[in-house]
């Protein structure tokens, strides 16, 4: 089994500090990197990663936080805020209800990202290969095929509407 190589002073620093909020070069800067420094390169030695995942294993035992009680946290506050709380008129009667509904939202839109309910990117998986020849047309040529374009679109006008069969 390989030796475990030791943190530098700095390294343990950079390591702590993104533990205060995961962000990367803030953490460097606060620990005392250069500015120039490059996060990733920091960041991704493999002794940094693996200090890195030990300490949050570490936080998360000490804490007893997990991924299961926050998203019950979720449900909970979500529950709460969608409670109809009375509004109160001016002698002390009831004038309506209302429940906190942007918290309810954040609380959903938050449990629909961590289900990865909410994406912000599309992956496009075409393996295809493409058989299209691509070349490149004259500007004649591209006048002939925009003129034979437009000349079928009139004709299709010209036909009308396409009549469906009874």
């Amino acid at each position: 089994m390989p030796k475990e190589r030791v943190l530098s002073p700095l390294e343990r620093r950079a390591v702590d500090e993104y533990l205060v909020d995961l962000k990367a070069k803030p953490a460097l800067m606060r620990a005392g990197y250069s500015i120039g420094t490059n996060s990733k390169s920091v960041f991704a030695k493999p002794h940094i990663k693996a200090a890195i995942e030990k300490a949050m294993r570490e936080r998360a035992e000490r804490t007893q936080l997990d991924a299961d009680w926050v998203v019950k946290e979720l449900q909970r506050l979500y529950n709460k805020s969608m409670e109809e709380r009375p509004i109160m008129g001016l002698r002390g009667s009831v004038s309506g209800w209302k429940n906190d509904g942007s918290t309810a939202h954040r609380c959903l839109e938050t449990l629909a990202k961590h289900f990865g309910m909410l994406t912000t990117k599309v992956e496009i998986d075409d393996k295809r290969p493409d058989t299209t020849p691509m070349r490149k047309y004259t500007p004649e040529e591209a006048r002939a095929m925009l003129v034979q374009m437009e000349a079928d679109e009139v004709a299709a006008a010209a036909d009308g509407p396409p009549v469906e069969d009874a």
